[in-house]
């Protein structure tokens, strides 16, 4: 009897553990094998780095379709290593070059004076280089900036310091005086890799690339004199650039003409005037002749600017304001009006902008402004007043001056008007209602076919690899059931034996 018991005991011992694993092999299904599609993440380290050659023109537009070669003369020799041709954006891009290596840049097999070399895996490196050519599109410039800070002997810094930044060409692509800190940050039209010289009141100091910081130190000697800065644009009355006029400033304050400064304009038919004195009226001259201008300022290192309209022909495009006029269209309760009509005027009396007022009552004119201008506006066909780029104007007008039905437009302005008016509608949407218009949007899609589609993520099947540990689960069900039926014929077989 007692063997019989320790037999039965043994054997719902067994039976248990087949339970048990029974039910871990089931678990064990809870395990999903990544989808087949989806590489795992890893890092490849390169065995070179990558170079970027931009080429622009002498008007720093792109030039496509030149040949960039990159020689290796790290040995005296010259070896080609690369070449590519610039696409439409005036870029060739090379990858994988050699470390440790002196690599000269040559474009259509002419020598840029110019050398990359770096010993840093994987790293990405850029220059522009400027070529004879016609370019198209403008450069992507750069995000970066280069700051100078300008301190004394005893590294304080210097307010109101006079900082010029000039690019390859020669062209004075940034000037500005320092701030209290000593600073001047330059940020626009800067172009990655590109060597730009700096001068501090007028001396030439060093050069600097975009991402960088450099400090200047100056003698007591040195220091710039109380004053202001003035810059005068002579234009053509074809609106290009007039060199070699002289342009003159008179201080004309006690009623008398007393000469200050001179200067003749350069090949961008610019005239530079410097450390001018504070609190006095200036009155401009052009070979003599009165332009009905004057400048004045009660602050120390101001830079003003103005541009002036001569006999002649010009010769070259003007550096042109990035600063706006805007003019605001309201009636008499100080509501804006839409679909007001608004012309802006330069000094030759020529129309350089027109459009209509937006929803807000609103015109901005953006194009082919010059600092310093007096910009003459009419609303609906009535002169206004003038004002200069920088400026926000408001017109108000009586019931009896407001159109009332929209000037007709060309199909090519209803067209845009339209485009305006959409994503104006979309645009003031309130927040709460693009959240409900997300929330509410139709589970499924249309195709351009017109054929329904499922959204993404409803009713689709997944297609994949089956279940890490499935076929692990489907071999421990069969044992756990082998064990039970096997336990369970030789409880039957006891039996019968026993009766």
């Amino acid at each position: 009897m007692k063997s019989y018991l320790k037999r039965r005991y043994g054997l719902i011992t067994t039976s248990v553990l087949a339970a048990t694993v029974l039910a871990t092999g089931w678990q064990s299904t809870s395990v999903l094998a990544e989808n087949p599609t989806t590489s795992p993440t890893t890092t490849v380290t390169s065995n070179g780095f990558n170079f970027n050659a931009t080429l622009l023109d002498h008007n720093g537009k792109t030039v496509s379709g030149k040949t960039v070669s990159l020689y290796d003369i790290t040995d005296g020799n010259r070896t080609l290593v690369q070449s590519a041709v610039s696409d439409q954006n005036g870029i060739a891009s090379f990858s994988q070059l050699p470390l440790n290596r002196n690599l000269s840049v040559f474009v259509d097999n002419v020598a840029q004076g110019y050398t990359t070399r770096t010993s840093e895996s994987g790293q990405v490196r850029s220059s522009a280089f400027y070529i004879d050519g016609q370019g198209t599109n403008t450069p992507k410039y750069s995000d970066k900036t280069i700051t100078i800070s300008v301190l004394n002997e005893e590294a304080e810094p210097l307010a109101n310091q006079k900082v010029t930044l000039t690019n390859p060409l020669k062209e004075v692509v940034g000037e500005a005086m320092t701030d209290a800190d000593g600073h001047v940050v330059f940020k626009d039209k800067l172009l990655e890799g590109v060597f730009y010289n700096y001068a501090v009141n007028g001396k030439a100091i060093d050069s600097a690339q975009p991402d960088s910081k450099r400090s200047v130190f100056l003698e007591s000697n040195q220091l710039a004199k109380e004053g202001f800065t003035f810059t005068a644009t002579i234009l053509g009355k074809n609106g290009k650039t007039v060199a070699g006029k002289t342009v003159s400033l008179y201080d004309i304050t006690d009623g008398n003409r007393t000469l200050v400064q001179s200067a003749v304009s350069d090949q961008n038919g610019i005239a530079s005037f410097s450390q001018l004195p504070l609190n006095r009226n200036l009155s401009v001259f052009i070979d003599d002749v009165a332009q009905g201008y004057t400048t004045r300022t009660s602050e120390n290192g101001q830079v003003r600017s103005s541009a002036f309209y001569v006999d002649g022909q010009g010769t070259n495009t003007p550096k042109y304001s990035d600063k706006t006029i805007t003019i605001s269209v309201l009636n008499e309760e100080g509501e804006p009006l839409a679909n007001q009509k608004v012309t802006l005027i330069n000094p030759l009396k020529e129309v350089i902008g027109e459009a209509n007022t937006d929803a807000n009552g609103k015109v901005i004119f953006t194009d082919k402004l010059l600092d310093g201008v007096f910009y003459t506006y009419a609303v609906n066909g009535q002169t206004i007043d003038a004002t200069q780029p920088d400026t926000s104007r408001n017109v108000f007008l009586r019931a009896d001056q407001i159109l009332k039905e929209s000037p007709k437009n060309t199909a090519s302005e209803a067209a845009t008007n339209l485009e305006k008016t959409s994503e104006s509608k979309e645009g003031n949407m309130p927040q709460q209602n693009q959240s409900e218009a997300k929330e509410k949007a139709p589970e499924k899609q249309v195709d351009a076919n017109g054929a329904n589609k499922k959204a993404p993520g409803h009713g689709e099947v997944k297609k994949g690899l089956p279940m890490a540990g499935e076929r692990g689960s489907r071999l421990f069900t069969f044992i756990g059931l082998s064990l039970i039926l096997g336990i369970a014929g030789y409880l039957l077989k006891h039996k019968k034996v026993k009766s």
